[in-house]
């Protein structure tokens, strides 16, 4: 009966599934060339899906193997295939091009939510100390707006060691804010229709060479505040109103995958026509399995795959599995140190970026 029960059930079963996984893991290569438009918005959830589809091709293949079965070849295949995404994910240092020596500009993205992360004690004092130990020169925040109680000029002092930023003193916060230790020359907030979200340019002035830093805030995924309305139907016990929350998370994703891709082209144009050094950050909202994600890097350099190390989760929620803040940079600089330290003030974890001037040093 049990070896009748493996050939007619268990085997053919898991068959199915390893084809399934494989697949999937193979149509996954294709999402970032995909552009969420009506009717194919659906895409991205796959490329969302990605890290456990990916780990179960890991199961399967370690399962056939131990088994002693050619089937594992599948699950591998759906690995390899996916070699890039895995790059921007899990790096290992010791097979970086990072450069040696001390930085030249050390630039960090921070996406603080408010500054209220732990409640009505404001946090931009905690966030402040942390980045002026780690010796950052420029600092790009989203969701830095604190609030009526807690405006600009009261965060403008908690980071007192950066003097210039935009938008100015007396400006109204949009969201997105800029912190430098080296004068800003020129800058200009990126608004995008029909959301609150934003982005921002700023030339900066470092030693005798001007940076275009680019700070994005890209159409929220609408994740975090699904998951609490989730967590309610659950505690409630109530199956309808746990299927009701999942059909409008998807809905939601859904829409807000084609904005961020538009947001994503108006944000790459800018881009593509400037002359000088580039440096773009900021919360993507998506992953390196994206249509964003390629666009937003281009030709730009992806510093965690250049000088990061290890798993390289920057949202603290969904069991960390997600990537999805960054710092590119053009090909006049290299990465001395990539990392993001886990820091309880906000629901992601800021990205630090050591960088060099390589252009500089070939001269």
């Amino acid at each position: 009966m049990g070896k009748k029960f493996t050939t007619y059930c268990l085997y053919p079963a898991l068959l199915a599934v390893t084809w399934g996984a494989a697949a999937a893991a193979v149509a996954a290569v294709f999402v970032p060339w995909v552009r969420p438009v009506p009717g194919r918005d659906w895409v991205p959830l796959l490329g969302l899906a990605l890290p456990a589809v990916l780990t179960l091709c890991a199961v399967l293949a370690l399962v056939w193997s131990v088994m002693r079965r050619r089937w594992a070849l599948l699950p591998l295949i759906g690995l390899l295939a996916n070699w890039h995404y895995l790059a921007a994910m899990v790096q290992v240092p010791l097979f970086q091009r990072r450069v040696a020596g001390p930085p030249d500009l050390t630039v960090a993205s921070y996406n603080v939510f408010g500054f209220h992360k732990e409640g009505v004690r404001p946090t931009a004092g905690n966030v402040a100390r942390e980045m002026e130990a780690r010796g950052v020169d420029v600092l790009c925040l989203q969701e830095s707006c604190g609030g009526a109680a807690y405006g600009p000029d009261s965060i403008a002092a908690a980071f007192r060691y950066l003097p210039y930023r935009y938008p100015p003193s007396g400006t109204p916060c949009e969201g997105v804010t800029l912190f430098s230790r080296y004068p800003v020359l020129a800058a200009g907030m990126i608004r995008f229709p029909d959301t609150d979200n934003r982005s921002m340019w700023a030339d900066v002035l470092v030693g005798d060479d001007t940076v275009r830093m680019f700070n994005n805030h890209l159409q929220t995924s609408g994740i975090s505040r699904r998951q609490d309305d989730l967590r309610r139907q659950r505690e409630l016990g109530s199956v309808t109103g746990q299927t009701r929350v999942v059909v409008s998370m998807t809905g939601e994703l859904r829409r807000n995958f084609g904005i961020r891709a538009r947001q994503a082209e108006t944000v790459r144009g800018m881009i593509d026509t400037t002359r000088i050094p580039v440096i773009v950050c900021g919360d993507f909202n998506d992953t390196p399995a994206s249509y964003t994600y390629r666009v937003m890097l281009g030709g730009l350099t992806d510093g965690f795959r250049q000088a990061g190390s290890g798993y390289g989760d920057t949202f603290r929620q969904m069991r960390r599995i997600l990537r999805i803040d960054y710092v590119f940079y053009s090909d006049a600089f290299r990465s001395v140190r990539y990392y993001s330290p886990s820091l309880p003030w906000s629901d992601h974890d800021p990205v630090v970026a050591e960088l060099r001037f390589v252009s500089r040093y070939r001269e």
